[in-house]
């Protein structure tokens, strides 16, 4: 059983114990802490002055700049959309999955052409 008479009496002669060695040693047990000479003591800063910067600042990055391009050749405007239109012709009339290389395909558009300009 727990006798609660007992655990107040062993409370009570730890803090005094904790109270008496607070006074006496108030360095190491003490509730504040308290310095040997009673003094502040002071910090001094000191900068070292570098004479040349160990790198050099990095080029911020150029700009990128959209430069419209050229109609390749002579075209005008409408030549070259006449040429977009056949583009999207042939991608639309070609089919995808189709291995046949590209001069087969023009090979096939130059002698329709031929045939029905005669």
């Amino acid at each position: 059983m727990i006798d609660h008479a007992n655990v107040q009496r062993a409370r009570l002669q730890t803090d005094n114990i904790k109270w008496l060695v607070g006074k006496y040693a108030p360095r190491t047990y003490g509730d504040k802490p308290v310095s040997d000479d009673g003094e502040s003591k002071q910090v001094t800063f000191r900068w070292l002055s570098a004479p040349t910067p160990i790198e050099p600042a990095p080029e911020p990055p150029r700009q990128i700049e959209y430069h419209r391009p050229e109609l390749p050749g002579d075209l005008t405007e409408q030549d070259w959309s006449i040429m977009l239109e056949v583009l999207e012709l042939v991608k639309r009339t070609v089919p995808t999955n189709d291995e046949r290389p590209p001069s087969e395909i023009f090979a096939v558009m130059r002698t329709a052409l031929m045939d029905h300009f005669r």
